[in-house]
């Protein structure tokens, strides 16, 4: 597992030991990039349930300003500190040990901070029904927060056995093996659309 491009291609990155993390392949995070290129360059970005930190530190190599990281599990989290040390990238990085599903508070940042966000919960979390509503709760609360600006674009990964689609307009998928990358665009909370 490595950084795909920007300053630290091909810097090798640690990943956690055990099931509890799934990082996205090095080819998931090359086809999305590909799609996000030149939306987020110079401004900050957020990675949720970051487990070893490779969506938001893919992201800082390839030009975001700043990265704030979310995950509960401290084997990951002690991972992905050791990643941004060994890519220097202290200065630009926020490490946050806590519940991705309510940190960082969205409502007291400031708004149009991100634009940015990924949401890569564990499979089986998605596979129970509460802890599915649980993230695409916390999927519409980017959606419509002014943290994150008017086309700000948000990526959730999800297991492709789910068969689920999330409650909110999918602005594009992409299936890679076992994963389902679906990307939303933030709107202006008056016009975003909720489903069902």
């Amino acid at each position: 597992m490595k950084i795909i491009a920007g300053e630290a291609r091909g810097r090798q990155l640690l990943a956690p030991s055990g099931r509890n993390t799934r990082p996205p392949l090095d080819h998931i995070r090359k086809s999305l990039f590909s799609i996000l290129a030149g939306s987020f360059e110079g401004q900050w970005v957020l990675d949720v349930f970051a487990g070893a930190g490779t969506f938001g530190l893919e992201a800082v190599s390839r030009g975001a300003s700043h990265a704030v990281f979310v995950d509960s599990d401290r084997a990951a989290i002690a991972v992905l500190r050791k990643n941004v040390e060994n890519l220097a990238f202290v200065p630009r990085c926020e490490v946050i040990h806590g519940d991705a599903l309510r940190e960082p508070d969205l409502a007291s940042a400031t708004p149009g901070a991100f634009a940015l966000a990924f949401l890569d919960p564990p499979f089986k979390m998605l596979h129970d029904d509460d802890g599915r509503e649980q993230v695409y709760r916390r999927l519409g609360e980017f959606l419509t927060s002014p943290a994150l600006g008017p086309g700000a674009n948000v990526v959730l990964r999800q297991p492709r056995k789910l068969r689920r689609e999330p409650p909110f307009q999918v602005a594009e998928t992409r299936v890679y093996g076992e994963s389902v990358v679906h990307l939303f665009e933030r709107q202006d909370p008056a016009s975003t659309t909720e489903l069902g």
